[in-house]
């Protein structure tokens, strides 16, 4: 015969895809709940472009407003020679008066900077992590360093974690 164990799970009654659940009085089968969590993040690129040609060793400020609040930065390219800085917010935007070449100090609000000498991609290796105190807007400040007026344009890649 069967056991009282057996009797007491009643096996026979399982179905594919189903656990044994505690019901509050005693052990039923149910369909396991698999879902939860969210979904599938992609990657997702925001380009900025200067309105108009900025002069030489011209230093100016754009926002990047696709981010998001928080992201994932795994790419960075640039149109041509520059220095591009990335902050948290305004106020360390506005409170970094470095000349290219030197250093910030840590907890200054600088996220990354990139200096390149003419048109490039930087790929960031480990990616990243970074946040924005302005919402979902990220300041950012670029400096002309082609030696002549030139529209600059910057494209970021990454993985907008929160909205």
């Amino acid at each position: 015969g069967t056991s009282d164990v057996d009797a007491h799970l009643n096996q026979s009654s399982a179905s594919s895809g189903q656990i044994l659940s505690w019901n509050g009085n005693d052990y039923a089968w149910v369909t396991d709940q698999t879902g939860g969590g969210g979904g599938t993040l992609s990657r997702t690129t925001d380009t900025v472009t200067t309105s108009g040609a900025i002069g030489n060793q011209q230093d100016v400020v754009m926002n990047f407003n696709s981010v998001g609040s928080s992201f994932m930065l795994m790419k960075v390219q640039v149109s041509h020679a520059v220095w591009f800085r990335i902050y948290v917010d305004d106020a360390s935007r506005a409170a970094d008066t470095r000349v290219q070449g030197d250093d910030i100090a840590d907890g200054e609000g600088l996220i990354a900077e990139f200096i390149s000498n003419g048109p490039e991609t930087f790929d960031i290796t480990p990616a990243i992590l970074a946040y924005s105190n302005q919402g979902s807007s990220l300041r950012c400040a670029i400096k002309n360093d082609s030696g002549g007026a030139q529209t600059l344009s910057v494209t970021l890649t990454g993985i907008i974690l929160e909205a």
